[in-house]
């Protein structure tokens, strides 16, 4: 009997091992996915939470290019504009399992009153790539994109 249900075990491991290994070849994305969301959420929650108290140089830490001095320097002129994030909100990482990309709503003081945009979050490297406003397209947010999306 006991050896029985060890033959089954090993029976029902194959099995288990032959469906993760076609997963893998079929779509590499889901499982690298299980491994890698969890490092984004973190590392855009840390991004968003320095960036929406005005800690920009923290901020800077968690994106993944390499102008970083730059990025700084054009956060803060936003934010002497008038343009520059308070808080976050309905955090979704992964948006998409396949594509390892984020979701967010963030609020912004925008001249002195308080505006939520949603925005796109993507990744790269254990950092954030991008976090681009999606919409309304405003002069504000055409900066703010200039600065965090890289096109």
């Amino acid at each position: 009997m006991k050896g029985k249900a060890v033959v089954l075990l090993m029976q029902l491991l194959i099995v288990a091992g032959m469906g993760l290994l076609l997963l893998f070849i079929v779509n590499p994305g889901i499982p690298i996915g299980w491994l890698v969301n969890p490092g984004h959420r973190k590392v855009a929650q840390e991004w968003l939470t320095e960036a929406s108290n005005g800690r920009f140089e923290e901020a800077s830490h968690a994106i993944g290019h390499p102008r970083k001095e730059e990025w700084i320097r054009g956060m803060q002129r936003l934010k002497e504009e008038g343009f520059y994030p308070i808080g976050f909100e309905r955090l979704k990482v992964p948006h998409d399992r396949e594509l390892g990309d984020g979701r967010v709503h963030i609020d912004f003081m925008e001249n002195g009153s308080k505006k939520t945009y949603y925005a796109i979050l993507t990744f790269g490297g254990g950092s954030v790539g991008q976090v681009c406003i999606f919409s309304p397209q405003t002069e504000r947010t055409e900066a703010w994109n200039k600065l965090n999306c890289h096109y």
